[in-house]
């Protein structure tokens, strides 16, 4: 077992670890009929088995399997980043339960937080090192949803943010969310409100006399209405 990331971490819910080999057919055998059954009752489809089709490099990453070896599914914590990653078995049920089979094959989920975004190995774009991105349980298949996490579970696990705005910051840098760019005027008003919450915090902790926050007041609500009016028209 190589460089062992995870013991940086505590592992909530942590269990005996998961050793045996893991069968290189295990996510790229067909579906038997009752996985076909249950994908077809989770998403009110009517596929047949021959249309299921799983590619055949889905594998998981060394990484991975040294993880489940050290405790076979789990929750880390790191900051607002929850990671509770999957089970040997959850991860093929999961697959086939949320539909990656039929709408992302090339993506293998392996975790998810409590937001239901899921974190998932793209062996669309490396079959050999697939990197790690994230997606919604709700937008599966969709690229405009889908965001990129890092390269490594190491990478990912450093961060300490929620992964939704990180996957929102990589959509929004790559140009799959349009972000409508304030006028002028917008963001002056912006700053008015600013102002006007600053200007009551400054009465209430007795920063300024009332004269003055009478005065200051009503100048700022002119100019707010004032453009809130040039705003609609």
């Amino acid at each position: 077992m190589g460089y062992m990331w995870f013991k940086k971490h505590q592992i909530e819910g942590k269990t005996e670890g998961f050793t045996d080999e893991i069968p290189s057919d295990f996510f790229t055998k067909p579906l038997t009929e009752k996985e076909v059954e249950l994908y077809n009752k989770s998403n009110c489809d009517n596929k047949k088995k021959e249309e299921l089709i799983i590619p055949q490099y889905l594998k998981l990453p060394t990484e991975y399997i040294e993880l489940l070896a050290y405790s076979n599914g789990g929750n880390i914590i790191n900051g607002e980043q929850e990671f509770s990653f999957f089970d040997i078995h959850t991860i093929r049920e999961f697959y086939i339960v949320h539909g990656f089979v039929n709408f992302a094959p090339n993506m293998l989920p392996i975790a998810f937080n409590t937001s239901g975004i899921f974190y998932m190995y793209n062996f669309l774009e490396d079959k050999e090192n697939p990197p790690i991105y994230g997606v919604h349980a709700s937008s599966i298949g969709f690229d405009d949803s889908t965001g990129f996490l890092g390269n490594s579970l190491e990478e990912v696990m450093k961060g300490t943010r929620d992964i939704y705005d990180v996957i929102d910051d990589y959509l929004i840098k790559t140009g799959r969310i349009k972000i409508k760019e304030q006028t002028p005027e917008e963001k002056k008003l912006i700053e008015l409100y600013t102002k006007q919450k600053q200007l009551k915090e400054d009465k209430n902790s007795d920063k300024i006399g009332l004269k003055e926050f009478l005065l200051k007041k009503r100048k700022i609500e002119k100019e707010i209405k004032e453009l809130e009016i040039k705003i609609k028209k």
